[in-house]
């Protein structure tokens, strides 16, 4: 965090996108996709990621103010590297954790689809879809333990059958809602495809050589994590790290095959 200062105010800024509060997010996010004119929308967002209240901004906009608000906004536009889930509830609905780190392996394949095709085509239906996959109802409070989170998640189970169910739900939440669940996911998502070179590309961030049905495939087929059906149940990151390690072994393997002729 640093301080932003106009005239007689100084207000506590964040440096990046994971510094942002979650009080903030929903209000930055209806006007981070809202066009504007002129600087109003670099004023506007400089309001909205301070938390100034609105009958202080009246009484302090004003040309001066503009280098400030470009300054404390400029990282809003160099990229998206939030991971950390600033909405993790929604009118009864929980999302993923930071860095969607209990999403598991069928859930993943279903929600990289719809982030896809919404991210190509921006159709509000893929949308729609793609939240209601990674957005589902809370457990039942009265038999799950919120408090000690023994699952480590709140949602109820995945279950491709009901999201459509869901789906017709979700699609009367606000637009600017759904965009601020996508932008999480599209963070979160370059953060495992940082972490994880040998499985994903680096320009585009689709899987490398796979689909990810073909990463279960090939996961199953090594027998330790089970059949593909045990295999979809994992959680990512426990996949990745098992696909990461089968590549280094393959990569040790053939070193040694090198060195051999070599010495031949």
């Amino acid at each position: 965090m640093r301080s932003a200062f106009f005239k007689k105010w100084s207000y506590a800024v964040p440096d990046n996108w994971n510094e942002i509060s979650s009080k903030n997010y929903l209000p930055l996010m209806k006007v981070f996709f809202t066009e504007y004119e002129n600087d109003r929308g670099v004023l506007m967002l400089f309001r909205a990621l301070a938390g100034i209240p609105w009958w202080q901004f009246f009484g302090m906009r004003s040309p001066n103010l503009i280098p400030a608000a470009l300054d404390a906004t400029e990282f809003l536009f160099q990229g998206n590297n939030l991971s950390k889930n600033l909405l993790p509830f929604y009118k009864g609905y929980a999302g993923p954790g930071d860095e969607l780190q209990n999403l598991k392996m069928a859930e993943f394949c279903y929600s990289e689809f719809f982030y896809n095709k919404y991210d190509k085509e921006k159709n509000l239906e893929d949308l729609d879809a793609f939240v209601s996959i990674i957005y589902r109802p809370k457990k039942n409070r009265w038999r799950y333990n919120f408090k000690m989170n023994v699952d480590g998640d709140f949602r109820i189970p995945f279950n491709a059958n009901t999201t459509g169910y869901y789906q017709k739900k979700i699609a009367k939440w606000p637009t600017h809602v759904k965009l601020a669940i996508f932008h999480f996911y599209q963070g979160a998502r370059a953060t495992i495809i940082a972490r994880n070179p040998k499985v994903f590309d680096n320009d585009g961030g689709e899987e490398s050589l796979y689909g990810l049905w073909s990463i279960m495939r090939s996961v199953a087929k090594g027998g330790h994590m089970g059949d593909i059906d045990k295999v979809a149940d994992q959680f990512v990151g426990t996949v990745l790290m098992e696909l990461n390690e089968t590549v280094a072994e393959a990569e040790r393997i053939e070193m040694e095959r090198n060195k051999v002729t070599v010495e031949r």
